[in-house]
């Protein structure tokens, strides 16, 4: 009995020698260069954002942002530096503008570029915490000592079997290669898979948009700040807006009436033809994206800054 018990007790300590690695080496390094998944482009975006001098120009959003924008014809026609923030509609309006928060400053330009009735509510916590522990700071919640360690030792083992056991194949999948960004926080990882087949949304509801409140009070910090905070509508398929565009007009009609931001462009201003969406509302393809890139640069070409001049930048 003895003896067996010395055999477990010394199988445990090799057990816990070999697993103290996972606890306190990063594979892939600090930017987990091996995991796929895309919550985890946050440590890109974040490393982008906290790089770049003012004046500077941040847009933040879901997916439509991170699936809808070519930031690099954007920082080239404004003549600005420029990050896409924008990720996942499911980290809620609250996460997306706290992330901002402390890292805008004066002559800083922030386009809103959100779905349309987007929630406060985070539903992606446990993502965001385990691939940027960091962000609990903005979801404001404190987790256990012990969380880090064992978020660590799956991100350890999620880069072993991305790494070695099971490579990435190449399909249609959005969700393949979807941490793939361009230095801008774009993604570009989809670009040149085929098309899969677009889902059509279906019957939207209205509901007042109670976040107009906490969209005013961002605007009001970061006019204590000095930067310019815009809102523009998301993409959305001419057939699904059609099908809802009396509730596309009631959601308007709030903003006009209620939000403190400046608004550019109309909702109908950013439907597009449905063969121009990748595979659900709000991603656009290829040909969409540059189609809405264009209208985006018009729009800020075409708003007034704070000091009575446009956007356009000096030739």
């Amino acid at each position: 009995m003895n003896k067996f018990l010395t055999r477990l007790l010394l199988f445990f300590i090799i057990l816990i020698l070999l697993l103290l690695p996972l606890v306190f080496i990063k594979i892939g390094g600090d930017k987990l260069r091996y995991i796929d998944n895309p919550t985890a482009a946050l440590i890109d975006k974040h490393a982008r954002l906290d790089s770049l001098p003012s004046p500077k120009l941040i847009i933040t959003g879901g997916s439509n942002a991170f699936y809808g924008m070519n930031s690099e014809r954007i920082s080239r026609e404004l003549n600005m530096n420029v990050v896409n923030m924008g990720l996942f509609a499911g980290f809620g309006l609250d996460f997306m503008l706290n992330e901002l928060e402390g890292r805008i400053h004066a002559n800083d330009k922030v386009v809103l570029s959100i779905e349309y009735f987007l929630t406060s509510k985070c539903s992606a916590e446990e993502d965001i915490l385990k691939y940027y522990p960091s962000a609990s700071a903005y979801l404001h919640v404190k987790e256990p000592f012990y969380t880090k360690w064992i978020n660590d030792v799956k991100i350890n083992i999620e880069s072993v079997q991305n790494r070695i056991l099971t490579p990435v194949k190449r399909s249609s999948n959005i969700y393949v290669h979807s941490r793939t960004i361009n230095k801008f926080g774009d993604a570009v990882g989809y670009l040149t898979y085929k098309k899969p087949v677009y889902g059509h949304y279906g019957r939207l509801e209205y509901r007042h948009y109670e976040e107009i409140a906490t969209l005013n009070r961002f605007k009001q910090r970061m006019d204590s700040v000095g930067a310019e905070v815009y809102l523009v509508f998301p993409p959305f398929p001419r057939s699904d807006f059609e099908r809802n565009k009396d509730i596309f007009d009631r959601y308007y009609a709030d903003l006009k009436r209620e939000l403190k931001i400046p608004i550019l462009g109309t909702p109908e201003g950013m439907v597009f033809d449905d063969t121009l969406f990748y595979d659900t509302v709000y991603h656009l393809d290829k040909d969409g994206r540059e189609a809405r890139t264009d209208r985006l640069i018009n729009l800020l070409l075409q708003y007034p800054t704070h000091s009575g001049t446009t956007t356009r930048p000096v030739d």
